[in-house]
């Protein structure tokens, strides 16, 4: 038996699976590519794979840098990396190189969550945008 990451193209580990080598043929449907990571600890929320070496080579997840501004009832991203899908409890936006803005209707304390590209861990953060 072995243990593989099954991972597609843009490095996002879908799954670690261990199973006979004989096997991971069938495994690697939908796009889908394999790597094995014999006894290392690896997981699908805390790794992605790299290719820049021209190799694929697992690697840790790291932070995004989520530092905000709010202004009114303006929140403003300017930092995540492009692509960043950035949620609230009412809608989402995409980063791009100028950062990602959210206006919202009414003051409160609203939940934000950010799901980065594979090579960043997704994480969240309350806000409190104007006088609640």
């Amino acid at each position: 038996m072995s243990r593989y990451a099954l991972f597609y193209s843009n490095g996002e580990i879908e799954a670690v699976i261990t199973i006979p080598h004989d096997q991971l043929k069938a495994q690697k449907t939908g796009g889908k590519n394999a790597i094995s990571i014999g006894k290392k600890s690896v997981s699908d929320t805390t790794h992605w794979v790299e290719f820049s070496s021209g190799r694929a080579k697992v690697k840790k997840k790291t932070n995004i840098n989520s530092k905000y501004k709010v202004d009114g009832l303006s929140l403003s991203f300017k930092d995540l990396p492009a692509g960043t899908r950035v949620a609230t409890g009412g809608g989402e936006a995409i980063s791009d190189e100028q950062g990602v803005s959210i206006e919202f209707d009414v003051p409160g304390i609203y939940a934000i969550w950010f799901y980065p590209p594979p090579q960043y861990l997704n994480t969240n953060l309350e806000v409190t945008i104007g006088d609640p």
